[in-house]
């Protein structure tokens, strides 16, 4: 039976943050432990489309500046520290697993959210969603989530897999905690709004 979300009751605010919090919990391990970051992106921006299907427009910007601003530090982290060491010590990058993908898809991927959050924000400012709008941001909504998809697979397995086969133990530790800190502290923040 699939659970729906009522928004007329306060409560589903709660509980939806309670779920994400549970997927969030624990340190990671290795890169591959990772991906529930991509588990909470996802799962943020379900919340978003659930919250636009009951027109309430200002809890779907709600959790779609959430996607935006922990996706950014995402890009930024992969760019500036993950990328580099992806191409140091992984001494030979499979097809479909060059950098160059990844920063692509993550500038796709921000300037959809930014897009959307403009839409939703003029939604908020309106009395109602009309329905037609509705369709076409969900029409590019699906363009998004397949890019999510396809980006979350290639860090599931190339990015992860590879960094945790080749990456020297200590390095690994270092970069992951210090990758997992930022995030982490990010997370909470963006969760005490």
């Amino acid at each position: 039976m699939e659970r729906t979300v009522d928004f007329t009751n306060p409560e589903w605010l709660t509980e939806a943050l309670q779920h994400v919090q549970d997927l969030w919990e624990g340190t990671p391990n290795c890169f591959a432990d990772l991906d529930r970051f991509n588990q909470v992106m996802e799962t943020f921006f379900l919340h978003h489309q659930l919250a636009l299907l009951q027109q309430n427009p200002e809890a779907a910007l709600f959790y779609l500046q959430f996607v935006y601003e922990l996706y950014q530090l995402h890009a930024k982290q992969t760019s500036e520290l993950l990328l580099p060491n992806y191409e140091l010590f992984v001494p030979h990058l499979r097809q479909g697993g060059a950098p160059y993908f990844f920063e692509r898809e993550h500038q796709f991927i921000l300037k959809q959210l930014s897009t959307f959050m403009k839409t939703v924000s003029d939604y908020a400012l309106a009395e109602n969603i009309p329905s037609t709008g509705l369709v076409s941001l969900f029409d590019n909504h699906y363009q998004l989530k397949e890019m999510f998809d396809h980006h979350h697979a290639r860090d599931r397995y190339f990015l992860f897999p590879d960094m945790d086969a080749h990456m020297p133990e200590s390095d690994r530790d270092i970069l992951l905690n210090r990758v997992w800190q930022e995030l982490d502290d990010r997370f909470r923040r963006v969760m005490q709004l």
